[in-house]
Order: C-alpha cells, then structure tokens, then sequence
C-alpha cells in the first residue's frame, strides 16, 4: 500500500509504499515514479528477505529522494538518485526497535527524521529526532516522552531555524491525546523536563534496489455525496513547560491540520462501525 507521496522535481509524482507483491521478502519498500497523468515513469522495491517498509519520502535539492521507514527493527534512511538508484542507506537504532516514520529537507541542506524508538527514553515508546547532514551522519538526536507511549508521525522545518512535531502522547494529556511539539534548530525545547539525548548510531546498509513491474489500471469507482455533520469538541491543549504567547507559524498550521484531518477520518470510521 502506499504510505506517502511528493512531487518530483521535473513534473510528476514519487510514491512510496510497502509491497508484498515484488522484490526480495515478504515486506519490501516501494517506490514509484509517476507522470502527471499518473503512468509509471519507473519503479522499485527495496529489501532482501526480511521485513522492509517506507513511510515518508521527500524531494532533495540535487533532483533524488529521501527515504524514511523501517528495516529489520530499526529506523531507516535511502538517499535515492532522480531514477531511484541508492546513494547511500543507513539505519539508526539501538537493542529494541525504532522506526522512522517522517523525513524533512532542513534550512542547512540536511534533513530531520521523526519516529519512534523503544531503545532511547523513559517509557514504552518515546518519540524520536535524529538531524542528519547530507550524507546520512547524525548531527543530534532527541527523545522525547514520559513513562507511557509517545511517538512522533510528522515533522516540518519552522522559519526561525526550529522544527514542529506532530504526534500522540500516553504520558501527558487524556488517554492517547494529539500531541505537538516545537523545538529549537538543535533539537531542544526550553525549560522542558522531558527531553533527552539518545545514542543511536547510523550502520550501512547494503540493499541493491529491483526493478518492479507493476501496472497502472484506471479504477471504476462511484463518487457518492456524503452527508457528515461537523460537530464541536472540547478538547483541552495542554502544555508540559511555559510557553510565551506568539503567532503560530505556518508550517505548524499546516501540521495540526493534517493530525485534526486523520482524526475525522478515525471518526468517520469508528461511527461507521457502530451502526452497521
């Protein structure tokens, strides 16, 4: 299935996904070149026999793609050329697992991952940042979370040099409550108990890429008006350290919207369910 999608930079789109279909094991990461009318430019699996996945993928500046997922427990990171050729590919992890779950261009020409590790942390799970340069080296790393499970899904780069996170949290809040975080450029959050060092380390990986064969076919589907009733919530947003009031940034706008967009669609399934 497909888990992330970004525009390529000549046209067109890159896919990424998981396939149980093609390449080397029983779960392999799948990427997908499309033009704009959605035919397949090129496409291929990543893998070799145990239990692969990609879930976030973004555009670099030199025309390839970054890859984020997972690989055999730990979190993993493809550097791809523009025909989906791997430059370099590391994992990041510890004794228990990690994932990555989201990857980011950042202001300095390398990139932030977002995800989660059972290995770093003071809980279950806790959420998890590593900024890489451009070769894949780990510039910093923070874990971030309670004694329950938190994790980070979604990252984005700020304005003023930070980054937003987007997720869910266990430890603070009611049950699994949304959950967003801003740092500074190293990672930080000021006056924050919360916040710790992690000590991953990036190990090579030596996945050789397969060409795939996949066929683009039109689906026949109805399109059908719906009738959903937006109703009000009264949720409460609360914070673990002092914040000063300010202008909520644009990226971190576009952050909370998709996290409030995935709840309706949780919504809508779960009232669907009951009145079956």
């Amino acid at each position: 299935g497909g888990r992330s999608i970004c525009p390529s930079p000549e046209g067109g789109y890159v896919i990424l996904g998981t396939t149980e279909s093609f390449g080397a094991g029983s779960d392999d990461a799948w990427v997908l070149k499309l033009d704009l009318d959605g035919d397949i430019v090129w496409q291929k699996s990543y893998g070799r026999g145990g239990s692969e996945g990609g879930r976030s993928v973004c555009p670099t500046s030199d025309g390839g793609y970054m890859i984020a997922g997972s690989f055999e427990g730990d979190a993993w990171v493809l550097k791809l050329n523009s025909h989906g050729d791997v430059a370099w590919q590391k994992t990041y992890g510890g004794n228990k697992g990690s994932v990555a779950n989201s990857i980011s261009p950042s202001p300095d020409g390398g990139f932030v991952v977002a995800g989660i590790t059972e290995s770093f942390g003071a809980g279950l799970y806790d959420a998890w940042a590593l900024k890489l340069d451009f070769d894949g080296d780990v510039v910093w790393q923070k874990s971030y979370g309670g004694e329950e499970e938190d994790m980070a899904m979604f990252v984005c780069p700020e304005p003023n040099g930070g980054y937003a996170v987007a997720g869910s949290t266990e430890s603070f809040g009611r049950l699994r409550d949304f959950w967003i975080l801003r740092t500074d450029s190293n990672g930080n959050i000021d006056n924050c108990s919360f916040v710790r060092g992690s000590g991953a380390e990036a190990s090579d990986t030596t996945i050789i890429p397969a060409d795939t064969h996949a066929e683009a076919h039109v689906p026949n589907i109805t399109i059908v008006e719906t009738s959903g009733v937006a109703r009000k919530t009264e949720a409460t947003v609360k914070t673990q350290f002092p914040v000063a009031p300010s202008v909520v940034p644009s990226s971190l706008k576009v952050l909370i919207a998709i996290v409030g967009l995935a709840s309706l669609c949780l919504l809508a399934l779960w009232l669907k369910s009951r009145w079956r």
